[in-house]
């Protein structure tokens, strides 16, 4: 039996939705949820350019790979993420957080796809998911 594709609310929509569960959540957050967010909120907030530099400036990856998955990161999981570093898990510092939904929505904002089965292989990090999409985009496809 063949399904239909699972339809999605459009990214800037499923952000805002997301902010406002994120509010609403902070009521009911975990004693450990709020600790990992004043962790992340206290580091300092760097500019893209700093941000490149610090994390990728000596590898392959292009610079605009992790600066708009930063973003994403922000607007899905709220601005304490603006401060993420390539080693932070956010679906370990989340009870409720899918990874998968972080999955397809850098599936979306980069064009790419990532199967579930390579999906299975990253470790939750927001570098995975970096090195992922900079191999889907930088690597030439194999030849035929």
């Amino acid at each position: 039996m063949i399904s239909a594709p699972k339809r999605r609310l459009p990214l800037s929509l499923r952000g805002a939705i997301t902010s406002f569960l994120k509010f609403l959540g902070e009521i009911f957050m975990s004693k450990h949820e709020l600790a990992y967010e004043r962790t992340l909120a206290s580091r300092p907030l760097l500019n893209d350019d700093t941000f490149y530099r610090s994390h990728y400036a000596t590898t392959d990856v292009p610079p605009d790979i992790p600066i708009r998955l930063r973003r994403l990161f922000a607007i899905q999981l709220g601005s304490p993420w603006e401060h993420v570093e390539p080693a932070d898990k956010p679906h370990e510092m989340y009870d409720d957080l899918d990874f998968a939904e972080l999955v397809y929505d850098t599936e979306e904002e980069f064009g790419v796809s990532i199967p579930v089965e390579e999906m299975q292989t990253l470790d939750g990090s927001f570098e995975s998911l970096v090195r992922c999409v900079a191999a889907k985009l930088c690597d030439p496809p194999a030849a035929q």
